[in-house]
């Protein structure tokens, strides 16, 4: 997960009052050859799907169900420590995971919070 994985947040219009919808999305990407590992991953965390971008020589590892990451992924992921920047990534999406498992994504001030976290995390994360 530390190298290949990622945890972003998925932001889509008109979900709530605020006019904002927030998807928690957990990811990791291999090459073709991996295929059968990344297969792998749905029986062993009893949650997600396999995908293969048609054009693409690469596949995928996919979970968006809250409740499966709330429940399944989150825990892993503190009992097997990720380490470097992601480590700092995954901190911010746990912070949005626990905003919208109190029901505040669906506030102003708790949707501005989850932005606010999405604005800084990967690509966007300043480094230290």
């Amino acid at each position: 997960i530390s190298g290949e994985g990622c945890f972003f947040i998925k932001l889509k219009k008109g979900r709530n009052k605020e006019g904002v919808g927030v998807q928690l999305v957990f990811q990791i990407a291999q090459h073709i050859k991996g295929e059968s590992l990344l297969k792998s991953f749905v029986t062993f965390f009893k949650c997600g799907h396999y995908a293969q971008p048609i054009t693409k020589t690469w596949g995928y590892f996919e979970c968006t169900k809250f409740s499966d990451i709330y429940n399944i992924i989150i825990p892993f992921c503190r009992q097997h420590l990720i380490r470097g920047v992601k480590a700092k990534d995954f901190s911010d999406w746990v912070q949005a995971a626990e905003l919208i498992n109190k029901g505040d994504h669906l506030t102003a001030k708790g949707s501005s919070k989850i932005i606010s976290l999405k604005a800084g995390m990967n690509a966007s994360r300043k480094l230290d």
